[in-house]
């Protein structure tokens, strides 16, 4: 999403045995979203105007159990859709997207002093990022519908692509070296090497939809979720490999629905989001450090029941796990409660 939309309160004539008798009129001009209109007898309607906004939110995690240490913080605070992309491997310099500039495009927010600029000025809409571990360029998925690519940026004026047509799946590897991407019909994870330009395809599956695909700090394992229905979704790991990995191979992360999975710092943990508890939460599941096999139960790291502020409301919930802490993009809700005489 690009920029904000409002709703209005509408009213619509009809007769006694459901026919349309006349035109909508509308009955309220508010610039938020104006929702759950309820008439009486007399017609009086009570509705709710409310305002969303997306930004990023951060909270500390513990080092011994990997939950959350802290109350939640807000990073951004700007009326445009901020959405989490990833942070550096330093934990200095956070990357996300942001409609500011009336078009979705690749901001820096520097963690230490708070400064955030505009990296990407493009007349295609960035829709996804990840900065590279050193900070120094970002690959960026962007486009519309079925005409999108996956570019790396290094500044304004060094771009080189790496494929078209592509899906949001990809990250970096830890040197560097190479990029996840994906491609769809049938869905396939690859790994691109950006000195050579060669594509090796990791993953595939002839039905599910496999998404956010992101290495391991060693490298060595690559994490991803694959959507295997309209309300069926399941985290997996599996090997780095130079041929495609079988899925009776991927590993099964989880109990339960899981999206947007990032690895811990030491790759001990898998934080994903679940709505196993009836609301769409953060979760953590420990893993064995060698076979990278769930090793225990998960734990919820972040409970996001409250109205006010929820996970996946307004925008995708997009989040990254880095040098102790968990970031993650939020809607904010506030609004009234306002009154109107819808009598002629």
């Amino acid at each position: 999403t690009t920029a904000r939309t409002s709703s209005n309160v509408w009213q619509l004539p009809v007769s006694l045995d459901g026919r349309v008798t006349g035109p909508p009129q509308r009955l309220t001009f508010g610039t938020a979203t104006e929702r759950s209109p309820t008439a009486t007898d007399s017609g009086t309607i009570a509705f709710a105007s409310l305002i969303e906004n997306v930004d990023i939110w951060r909270t500390p995690l513990d080092k011994q159990t990997g939950l959350a240490a802290g109350p939640m913080e807000r990073l951004t605070d700007n009326p445009a859709i901020d959405s989490v992309a990833n942070v550096s491997a330093d934990g200095k310099v956070l990357a996300f997207i942001s409609s500011r500039s009336q078009q979705s495009e690749v901001w820096f927010r520097d963690l230490e002093s708070g400064g955030e600029r505009q990296f990407t000025q493009s007349s295609l809409t960035a829709v996804d990022a990840q900065i590279s571990p050193d900070g120094s360029k970002v690959a960026v998925w962007r486009g519309i519908q079925e005409k999108r690519e996956v570019v790396i940026v290094e500044s304004e004026n060094r771009t080189s692509k790496i494929c078209v047509d592509c899906e949001r799946s990809f990250g970096w590897s830890p040197n560097g070296l190479r990029v996840l991407f994906a491609r769809a019909s049938p869905s396939r994870l690859y790994v691109h090497d950006v000195a050579t330009g060669r594509d090796v395809l990791l993953a595939e599956h002839p039905k599910w939809f496999l998404r956010t695909a992101k290495f391991s700090p060693d490298g060595r394992w690559v994490v991803f979720y694959a959507a295997m229905t309209p309300d069926e979704r399941q985290v997996y790991v599996i090997p780095t490999s130079q041929q495609a990995v079988p899925q009776n191979s991927w590993i099964r992360i989880g109990d339960g629905v899981g999206v947007q999975p990032s690895w811990s710092d030491d790759g001990s943990r898998i934080y994903y989001l679940s709505e196993r508890d009836g609301a769409l939460c953060v979760w953590m599941q420990p893993l064995d450090p060698a076979t990278k096999h769930p090793s225990g139960p998960s734990s919820v790291v972040q409970h996001l029941h409250e109205p006010h502020l929820r996970a996946g409301t307004s925008a995708i919930a997009t989040n990254d796990v880095r040098a102790g802490y968990l970031y993650v993009t939020l809607t904010e809700t506030t609004g009234n409660i306002w009154m109107l005489d819808a009598r002629p």
